[in-house]
């Protein structure tokens, strides 16, 4: 008959055996991680797709940066910025539609969800109209159909 001192050595032996390959496996992972190829500083360093529209006869620029970071990219941005200013609208989504109206407008399409509250709605002199896509629905038909719209696709993700 097995005593419950027996009993009980097991089972601490077991319970110790589980706890030296869980870190064992951390302590592993760890290595693995510092002996990487990827420095810390390769995570910054983020492939951006850029574009830029001109106003005011060619002498603003505005820019617009979207890029994706982070270990599962899952980090979007869209920058717009000017030459000319140091203003700069964020908006904090992979993909927005933008187009150039007259000689001092550009209209942004965005879902209403990566769009600041307070965002500017000027960049130097020239005005940035934020409009909001504001269900599934609307942004999938943008995202299918921007062309027809006369629209122009920034996105993080090549397509």
């Amino acid at each position: 008959m097995i005593k419950l001192t027996q009993v009980i050595l097991v089972w601490i032996s077991l319970r110790t055996v589980r706890f030296s390959i869980f870190g064992i496996a951390i302590l592993y992972s760890y290595v693995l991680g510092c002996r990487s190829n990827k420095s810390s500083q390769d995570f910054d360093t983020v492939e951006c797709n850029c574009d830029s529209v001109f106003f005011l006869n060619d002498e603003v620029k505005i820019s617009l940066s979207a890029r994706a970071w982070g270990i599962a990219g899952n980090h979007e941005q869209i920058n717009i910025f000017s030459n000319v200013s140091s203003d700069t609208v964020k908006l904090f989504t992979s993909e927005a539609f933008y187009r150039k109206v007259g000689s001092d407008s550009l209209v942004v399409y965005a879902p209403q969800s990566a769009i600041p509250t307070g965002a500017k709605s000027k960049i130097g002199k020239v005005k940035v109209h934020l409009i909001g896509l504001n269900t599934h629905a609307e942004v999938v038909d943008y995202s299918t159909n921007y062309n027809h719209y006369g629209l122009t696709r920034i996105s993080a993700i090549n397509k």
